[in-house]
């Protein structure tokens, strides 16, 4: 069973106050569950970079499943290349899948035992197939650990993928924050609590704040969940999927979205309808 916790910073500028918050998540395929978060008052805040800070936030997660056999991987975008970070997820005995800049250098021996230095921007993948360099000396430190170099279909970008893991699921894992922290994102701001339009002055005010959000966040993902699943048992009538001829149903919504929906028809009483808290769990 593959377990993916994620790394990310999220710069939040409000007008009163900006803030900086430093988030670990729990990705279920598309989905992702808060887990572990900071907040810091200011955008480049140089607490919120502090080695100390990652690798409490690192443990804190790992922790929670250290009484199961999980593979747990964790992902991160560019600002998080760091080998001594690297080097503690794997002294604790999880996994990890970065993404790094370009500029990195790597070091190798060629077949006459010579040590070889380039950048990553010099690896130039193909267009349907990974470059995978396994085993070599990332950088000045010589780390050693794998490379996987992906173009993205979507944008064209390379992606330099710095992994301890089996590479052959490095483009897949790495994925994941797509599917995960950016919707997440979205819901917490312009598609969901508009976060961004908080008056709020005081940090520990955001963080009170924050925290409901995350919960609610869960919460409303559940509902849109257990609605999906138990249409018949509702009192509700949302078209939430569309179907084509020649293709399966897709959903409309996402289902945090589904979830808000439902609430704001109770919340305006627009339906005569008592939200659940008590559910059954889906793998979805």
């Amino acid at each position: 069973m593959l377990t993916i916790i994620f790394i990310s910073l999220l710069t939040t500028c409000f007008v009163k106050i900006n803030s900086l918050s430093f988030f670990f998540l729990f990705v279920l395929v598309n989905s992702g569950i808060p887990l572990w978060f900071r907040c810091f008052k200011g955008k480049h805040n140089p607490e919120a970079y502090s080695l100390d800070l990652i690798k409490q936030g690192i443990s804190y997660c790992f922790n929670l499943f250290s009484d199961t056999n999980y593979h747990i991987t964790f992902l991160a975008d560019r600002w998080f290349t760091n080998t001594d970070i690297l080097s503690f997820i794997q002294s604790i005995g999880a996994f990890f899948c970065i993404r790094a800049k370009s500029f990195f250098r790597f070091f190798y021996f060629d077949s006459n035992r010579s040590l070889v230095s380039k950048q990553l921007k010099d690896i130039h993948p193909h267009i349907h197939d990974s470059v995978v360099l396994n085993d070599v000396l990332f950088t000045r430190k010589l780390f050693k650990t794998n490379i996987v170099v992906s173009r993205s279909c979507v944008t064209g970008e390379s992606w330099f993928l710095i992994t301890n893991d089996v590479t052959s699921r490095a483009v897949r894992n790495y994925s994941y924050r797509f599917g995960s922290i950016e919707s997440i994102f979205k819901s917490q701001k312009s598609n969901g609590f508009r976060l961004e339009s908080t008056n709020t002055q005081k940090i520990e005010h955001f963080i009170s704040l924050f925290t409901v959000m995350c919960i609610a966040l869960l919460w409303l993902t559940i509902i849109g969940v257990d609605y999906n699943k138990n249409k018949h048992h509702y009192y509700l009538h949302i078209r939430d999927t569309r179907k084509h001829p020649n293709s399966a149903p897709f959903r409309l919504y996402s289902f945090f979205n589904l979830g808000l929906t439902i609430f704001n028809m109770c919340y305006y009483n627009h339906v005569d309808f008592v939200l659940k808290f008590s559910f059954v769990p889906y793998d979805v």
